[in-house]
């Protein structure tokens, strides 16, 4: 049985935060163009035109996680040119070098979902919400009230993730939520066995080894999805006893992804060839589908946040410090933040469903148009790397672009009051949304009986006593490179700082349309210089290019780049 490191688990292991009292805020208001103006000729939507050098335009090549750059056009001299290149890595290879496993985020793909009833609650676990499970996991959107998780990531992923499954009997676990709570510690080991003892009852009622829930055949479930049938610890009252809100004490029967362990911080099973076995799970209560519409229409928005965890995505929220500071660095306005809308294209990078431009040279003047992520797979986002360049992956620094469109999964987020879980309301106009990505890896190496930070490195080590990470977080005491560094920063159009601290007694910035860069606005370092820590980039490198935006409209926006 291994061990591993309980600061690194932790830097994959989150917990949802998406109760209806989380936070409030007014709806969009209309966003005044301000910056530099500036004119340009749109050209077709998938050119990329250098100046002194012709326009060109090809068909992207497809990422798939670890295989190597591919570029699908190119530009000569020295020039400003873009070429689409994939990543070299995805999150399944950074978490497969501490030995973790990940839902695999492309191909068709089985899930195993375990509905567990717990002492108590046994009025919940009817055929009927069994159903309910079923729809809101593997039906179609009409059967829900805005997406199943399937029918969202076989969109989000532009058709590259087809998600099924299968829902099996109630599991009665034979605990009440309070023996759970007593029982349960730092490695939710009594929650990662109450739920190996429903795989196990899986697999004898039905006579299965479960090698179809083994896709990638590492001996392990590809997917637990564990719903259990008390309310979760949002709710006021448990069993007679009043229960504060989001406690350490009660946030078992929260929303989380996790990995089985047993108490002492080892792996729960090894795998096995025979009869895979439960290794990554997420935890979450029934009425977490209810959540948003009420009893009438499913809700998925919190599964579909936490099968991002399951596929390695990190939650870009802030958890707070310990005085009760708390930042918001992405505007609360994404699906891994606030629990809405679509992945942004950092996560899409990273999960190898998008081929961002990626613009390199020293002089001339490049157009670039970018379609709208939120309905087309391909030309949809450009990254600008540091001085240093890009090292082909998507775990680097760099400023990240996407042209944001409140169509597809953004809409219904995007409507009037927003989501109603919890009032986070989408963008409703067009514009460019601007990133700050810092995803570079860092080495992490055992010594002495502790796990010590080594050097950031482009490359994933596994050699033994090396293992590598994302080096970086949105919340300050997971951020190893250094603690004012954020993994995910959305740049805001109006200057605000996502990144600043608030104490409890207030609320963080929450992104709007002026965070959108519309015609006519312009994006250089300089002008932005404040929503970066150190006035720089992170590696210490300046940015060098300045971009302005044009002709948006429901095909595209046309960005002209030139050398700052």
């Amino acid at each position: 049985m291994k061990t591993r490191n309980k600061l690194i688990m932790g830097l994959f292991a989150s917990l949802v935060l998406t109760a209806c009292d989380f936070f409030s805020f007014s709806p969009n208001s209309s966003k005044e163009s301000s910056g530099s103006q500036e004119s340009t000729t749109p050209t077709e939507s998938s050119s990329v035109t250098s100046s002194g050098s012709e326009a060109f335009s090809s068909s992207p090549t497809s990422s798939s996680g670890s295989q190597g750059s591919s570029s699908s056009s190119a530009s000569s001299g020295g020039n400003l040119s873009a070429t689409e290149q994939a990543s070299r890595y995805d999150y399944a290879d950074v978490i497969a070098s501490i030995q973790g496993t990940v839902f695999p985020s492309k191909g068709t793909r089985k899930i195993l979902a375990l509905p567990i009833t717990i002492k108590g609650y046994e009025s919940v676990a009817t055929s009927t919400n069994k159903t309910n499970i079923e729809k809101n996991l593997f039906g179609q959107a009409s059967d829900t009230g805005w997406e199943s998780l399937a029918s969202y990531y076989y969109k989000s992923s532009y058709g590259q993730l087809s998600i099924t499954g299968t829902v099996a009997d109630w599991y009665a676990c034979g605990l009440t939520a309070a023996q759970i709570v007593a029982a349960n510690d730092g490695y939710e080991s009594k929650v990662a066995t109450i739920i190996n003892g429903a795989v196990n009852s899986y697999k004898s009622k039905n006579a299965t080894d479960g090698k179809d829930f083994d896709s990638d055949n590492d001996g392990y479930i590809d997917s637990v999805m564990a719903i259990f049938s008390c309310p979760n610890c949002s709710k006021p009252v448990w069993e007679g006893t009043t229960v504060e809100y989001y406690t350490d004490e009660n946030t078992t029967f929260w929303a989380f992804t996790y990995d089985a362990y047993t108490s002492a911080g080892s792996v729960l099973n090894d795998p096995s060839s025979i009869s895979p076995a439960l290794s990554k799970y997420f935890w979450a209560s029934y009425d977490f589908m209810f959540e948003g519409y009420g009893s009438s229409k499913l809700d998925s928005h919190t599964f579909v946040h936490e099968s991002g965890h399951l596929m390695g995505l990190d939650d870009y929220y802030d958890y707070g410090d310990d005085n009760g500071n708390v930042s918001s660095p992405m505007g609360s306005v994404d699906m891994m933040d606030a629990n809405v809308i679509d992945h942004n294209v950092f996560s899409k990078f990273a999960l190898g469903w998008v081929t961002p431009y990626v613009v390199t040279g020293t002089i001339g003047t490049l157009t670039l148009n970018l379609t709208p992520s939120a309905t087309k797979g391909t030309h949809n986002c450009v990254i600008f790397p540091t001085a240093e360049g890009w090292d082909g992956s998507a775990f680097d620094e760099y400023i990240m672009m996407e042209y944001y469109t409140p169509t597809g999964l953004n809409q219904k987020d995007s409507g009037a009051g927003g989501y109603p879980g919890n009032y986070v309301q989408g963008f409703t106009e067009n514009g460019v949304r601007v990133y700050h990505v810092d995803a570079r890896l860092l080495t992490q190496i055992y010594s002495g009986g502790n796990w010590q930070n080594g050097v950031v490195t482009p490359d994933i080590v596994n050699n033994g006593n090396t293992v590598t990470v994302v080096g970086t977080s949105n919340t300050a005491a997971y951020s190893s490179i250094n603690s004012s560094f954020k993994l995910l920063t959305a740049i805001d159009h109006k200057g605000r700082k996502f990144s600043t601290n608030f104490t409890s007694s207030q609320n963080p910035y929450v992104a709007d349309n002026d965070t959108l860069f519309q015609n006519g606005d312009v994006f250089t370092f300089a002008s932005f210089a404040n929503q970066f820590p150190l006035g720089t980039m992170n590696d210490g490198t300046a940015f060098n290019y300045r971009v302005a935006f044009s002709n948006l409209s429901a095909s595209g926006v046309t960005l002209t780049v030139s050398v700052a």
